[in-house]
């Protein structure tokens, strides 16, 4: 039975990863910032920061590590680095030197060499990090990974108990969904299947919409659709005055990012959610 790590144990995706691994048959040693429950005998380690020395000694025997730590904001407290580089870096380390082969690691769509945005930058310097530790490194960029309790859906509901949801600008810049069911079988398969390693690919789901779009699926007959003058919305984002949308999330939304689908699907042979049917458990209701 394969041993595999969960970094960022307490998130939105390792939520649902953990208990697929679990249920597939995996043993699962979980490390996470926060205080989580254990599923089912699942071994897990709380740490105050990545570079923990007890790590290696968490992931001693494991056959693959999945590190789902990120961030897409950034204070004076967190800078980018803090929260996308660094703690990549010291968790591909630790597999370096507990002899991990394979490092799974959830980057982001549009990441790249060329990248000038911090965000971005801070994400590629963590893919080369991980690139540069294990054997077997591979890198996921996802788009917008959709589930009941996803950061863009928890927004689009909480703007739509105001019967409202604010569109900046035009809204048709693409965007390419992913069931977070989905995405935690591919990482899943990832953990052991041959055809990944060494391999950097798209996290992205079958369908593109623009984001006006979706908007209007996900809102349904009742609530009202607001085109927000895009000047503005970036004003109330760097004042802080109670946003809709954040700084980081509109400098990701409006570079309408999309990817290849094609090679994950081949690689995977899963048939994968379109978006309505990602919508049927992500709505306002």
């Amino acid at each position: 039975m394969a041993k595999i790590l969960v970094t960022g144990a307490g998130g939105f995706v390792a939520g649902y990863l953990r208990r697929v691994l679990i249920r597939d048959g995996f043993k699962v040693a979980s490390v996470s910032r926060s205080s989580i429950r254990p599923i089912d005998g699942e071994r897990v380690l709380t740490v105050s920061g990545y570079d923990d020395p007890a790590i290696p000694d968490v992931a001693r025997g494991c056959s693959a590590a999945i590190h789902l730590v990120g961030g897409g904001q950034q204070t004076i407290h967190h800078q980018y680095h803090d929260t996308n580089h660094f703690p990549a870096a010291a968790v591909a380390e630790a597999c370096r030197a507990a002899d991990v082969p394979r490092m799974i690691y959830l980057s982001g769509l549009g990441v790249s060499p060329d990248a000038t945005s911090g965000y971005f930058i801070s994400k590629y310097l963590a893919e080369r990090a991980v690139a540069g530790s294990v054997p077997e490194p591979v890198i996921f960029r996802p788009s917008y990974i959709i589930g009941p309790n996803d950061h863009l859906t928890s927004n689009l509901r909480r703007q739509a108990q105001t019967c409202a949801i604010t569109i900046p600008g035009s809204g048709r810049y693409m965007m390419q969904p992913i069931s977070v069911h989905d995405a935690v079988r591919v990482l899943a398969m990832a953990a052991t299947g041959g055809a990944f390693a060494g391999r950097t690919l798209d996290m992205v789901g079958p369908q593109t919409t623009t984001f006006a779009e979706y908007v209007r699926a996900f809102a349904g007959p009742k609530t009202r659709i607001i085109h927000a003058d895009m000047e503005e919305i970036y004003r109330d984002a760097v004042l802080g005055r109670d946003p809709a949308y954040e700084l980081d999330d509109l400098g990701i939304m409006v570079g309408g990012y999309v990817g290849d689908h094609g090679t994950l699907r081949r690689i995977t042979g899963m048939q994968f959610r379109t978006i309505p049917q990602m919508l049927q458990s992500g709505g306002p209701a």
